[in-house]
């Protein structure tokens, strides 16, 4: 049975170019105002960093990064948008448990966060699972389509449409005692 974490909000999606980041900033835009909001990037692909981003954690298949650079990454964005503290993660699926712990430990389990991954929902049940999708993919492969039925929220958008189809996410999100809430 997976761990419930009612203040964990988690957007993943059927690939690429589905909304993911832009949904993401939006809501941390819409709640930071409000509530001190962490924010958490999950890629299973690794990239050169700078020298001066803050490493917290690392093992051979991941590293937990602090983020502090205003640049064009989606984490740097979920900064700029008003998330802090923002962490970017790079790892393997199977070292994202052990990562979201590392991460936990360094956040504290309370605090309200909202993390872009497509794995981390194999393993907590989040307060709000939102899964994106375009109506131009007609592949989804069998670990997609197991997050798809259990997601909370389910968006698919069509070409020049997925701004209309995010503000109907954003009217349907609260925060209520610290945890995330559908309205």
């Amino acid at each position: 049975m997976k761990k419930f974490l009612p203040n964990l909000l988690i957007v993943c999606g059927a690939g690429r170019n589905t909304g993911k980041s832009t949904l993401t900033k939006l809501l941390i835009h819409k709640y930071s105002a409000l509530n001190e909001i962490a924010a958490c990037k999950i890629t299973p692909h690794f990239h050169e960093q700078p020298e001066n981003k803050p490493l917290l954690w690392k093992t051979n298949d991941c590293k937990v990064y602090l983020e502090n650079e205003i640049n064009h990454k989606d984490s740097s964005q979920f900064l700029q948008a008003g998330a802090n503290p923002v962490y970017y993660i790079e790892c393997k699926d199977y070292k994202i448990e052990e990562a979201f712990k590392a991460l936990s430990e360094h956040l504290g389990e309370s605090k309200l966060l909202i993390c872009e991954s497509g794995f981390l929902a194999n393993i907590y049940k989040p307060g709000i699972l939102i899964f994106l999708e375009t109506k131009n993919n007609t592949d989804l492969k069998a670990d997609k389509f197991l997050l798809k039925e259990v997601a909370d929220i389910k968006v698919c958008s069509e070409q020049g449409k997925l701004d209309t189809e995010l503000e109907k996410v954003l009217q349907k999100i609260e925060i209520s005692n610290n945890k995330w809430i559908i309205v």
